[in-house]
This record gives structure tokens, sequence and C-alpha cells, in this order.
């Protein structure tokens, strides 16, 4: 399922990737088999570091078949099921930045479906999720095609959870490196930085790093692509040395 020997992983991914192994064993696609197990690994998908080097397609497109078990009938989320198919959305809008970083400058169809990522974003965005599932979506769906140049941008960023908008200060540098930045990317990126470091409560560490290295691929300054898949970017010298220097 995964291409690379386990035990080059970190303690945490090698963990997760051995739950997600048993969840795959035991068809996990079915929406009454191990909800708990697998809302917790889904969870834990945008918190762990994940390799450039390791292969994710299988995982990425089993996220993607468990949202389709989510769907009713009529195409949209089932009301039991919202809490599973959100989780399923943030933790393939993850896996899905890390592996377009990864193939840039080349580009291709990575969810696996017949039609194109972005018309599979489409859809999955004009069904009844919640707000900030469909804020998560619409930001991930500009990583797709460049002859996408999709407008349609979430501004209402206010009521978006702490854990959105941290997880967007992490994936927007992936739109500055792969080249898709317009005029609302960058609005964006200025939006999001402004709210967390505004926060009434002092903001992390880790958002301090997150916004540094935001703001540093935003006038141009080169990282490489193993610095902007880093979860914890607390320790990388060169974004204090490239803000504040």
């Amino acid at each position: 399922m995964f291409r690379r020997a386990m035990t080059t992983f970190s303690p945490s991914l090698t963990y997760l990737l051995a739950i997600w192994k048993h969840l795959a064993s035991s068809g996990c696609s079915r929406p009454s088999t191990d909800p708990e197990v697998f809302l917790a690994a889904a969870s834990l998908v945008p918190q762990v570091e994940w390799p450039l080097d390791l292969d994710v397609s299988d995982m990425l497109h089993q996220l993607y078949d468990i949202y389709t078990s989510c769907v009713g009938f009529h195409g949209q989320i089932m009301p039991s099921l919202e809490e599973k198919a959100s989780a399923c959305l943030m933790a393939m809008s993850h896996l899905y930045c890390g592996h377009v970083l990864k193939a840039h400058p080349t580009s291709g169809k990575f969810l696996g479906c017949r039609e194109r990522d972005y018309d599979t974003f489409c859809q999955m965005i004009q069904r009844n999720i919640k707000d900030v599932d469909q804020t998560v979506l619409i930001v991930t769906r500009n990583l797709c095609l460049p002859q996408d140049d999709d407008h349609s941008f979430p501004w209402d960023l206010y009521d978006s959870p702490n854990s959105v908008m941290e997880w967007l200060s992490h994936s927007l540098p992936y739109h500055f490196v792969v080249g898709r930045v317009n005029e609302n990317v960058q609005r964006l990126a200025i939006d999001v930085i402004s709210q967390l470091l505004s926060s009434p409560s002092s903001p992390s560490n880790q958002i301090i790093a997150n916004c540094a290295l935001l703001a540093c691929v935003m006038v141009g300054v080169q990282f490489d692509k193993k610095d902007i898949v880093r979860i914890d970017k607390r320790c990388h010298r060169l974004i204090w040395c490239s803000c504040y220097g």
C-alpha cells in the first residue's frame, strides 16, 4: 500500500500508517466499520509530516472512496456521516497538496477518478458540506491544472476554526511554489496571516513559523520542497533569518 520501508518513518507516521493498513484490510470504506478509529486516523493526517518520497496514491484514492460512501442516493452527504465526510475532505486535501508539490513541474490526475481532479473537486464543493470544508476544498482545487483559472475564493474566514486557519497557513505556500498564484490567492494569504497573528490570544510559535514561511514565499524567497511539507517549522533557521534577519 505504501511504497517505502516503514522503518524509515517517524514514530508518529509509522503509527498512523499501521492504523491505516488495519482500516484498509478491514474494508473501512463501509460507513459502519471502525468509525471511531477511522476518525482518529483521518484527523491525524494533517498533523503528520508526509515525506515526498512516500507514494500515498493508494491512500488518496481510498480517502475519496470513503468520502463517496458518505454520499446518499440524492447526491448529498448523509447527515449521520457528516463528521466522517469532513475528516475525509481535510485528510484528502492535505495529501493532495503534497502530491501536487511532488509532481511539480509536471501535473496529472491524482484522485483516480474518470473526470479531471478540478471537476471532481467542483462536485464535492456543490454538496451539502460545512462552510469550513468548502473553504478547504476551494483552496485545494486551486492547485489543479493551470488552465483551470478559477477566481472563486472564500473570503469569510472569521468563522473558521483555528485548526483550519493553521492548515491554510501551512498549505498556501504550496500554491506559490507551484505557480498557482493570482490576486485572489495573494489576498487570501494576507488575510490568513493577518487573522492568525492578530488573534486575541498570543499565536503559538508554530503559527508564527507558518506565517513567516508563507510571507517569505510570497516575496520570492526560495525554499526546498522538503521545507514546504515540514509540519514543524519552528526549528527552521532559514525562516527566521529570511524574515527577521
